[in-house]
């Protein structure tokens, strides 16, 4: 779980929540489950964009905060093809990467490669490589969630176009060229923008 920068990046919305084994005076340290939630939740309603968690820890320290919130996980592709094109879904007005929840007792890479073939009907993909998770909190039924998202870095050797999951939500699905990535991606979410690096 431990990551090269020493830290996990939490967002919730436009807020971003920071768990780190480096110290610092202004860094809240996680020893009370009840007086950190309640830190957090203030957090969530006061002007500050930024909350760093400290622990000596950063695995323990992650378990720790995974505790205070009921947990999902999903999985997702950055999918390349071979004309300088990535894959991308439009959802709520906003575009995005395909991805979604895994099942019970499911691979996480076959759940990431079923996910992107069930938004967009393309499928015949190949992993290239893992990508670092992303991390969200969000409210659902009055209920706060932390999500762990797993990437992956993917090819198609196709010529197919995508289709959109309607029954999803999912508005349009289509390829597009890399250049104009921010053409598109320029209102997504906080998180996604860190996957959009590895195109």
């Amino acid at each position: 779980m431990k990551t090269e920068t020493n830290q996990i990046e939490i967002f919730y919305n436009k807020k971003e929540i920071i768990l780190t084994d480096i110290e610092e005076d202004f860094y809240i340290k996680f020893e009370d489950r009840k007086k950190t939630k309640e830190i957090i939740s203030k957090f969530f309603t006061d002007d500050y964009n930024k909350l760093f968690i400290y622990g000596k820890n950063l695995n323990e320290l992650y378990s720790n905060f995974k505790s205070l919130f009921k947990f999902e996980e999903a999985a997702g592709g950055l999918v390349c093809n071979n004309f300088n094109e990535f894959l991308a879904i439009k959802n709520r007005d906003v575009w995005q990467l395909p991805k979604g929840h895994v099942e019970e007792m499911e691979n996480i890479s076959e759940a990431a490669m079923r996910e992107v073939t069930e938004e967009t009907g393309i499928d015949q993909l190949t992993i290239v490589k893992e990508l670092p998770s992303t991390f969200h909190i969000f409210k659902k039924h009055e209920k706060l969630i932390l999500k762990r998202t797993y990437w992956f870095k993917m090819t198609y050797r196709g010529l197919k176009q995508p289709k959109p999951q309607t029954e999803e939500g999912i508005t349009e699905a289509k390829w597009i060229n890399k250049k104009e990535v921010w053409d598109y991606f320029s209102n997504t979410y906080e998180n996604l923008k860190k996957i959009l690096s590895y195109i």
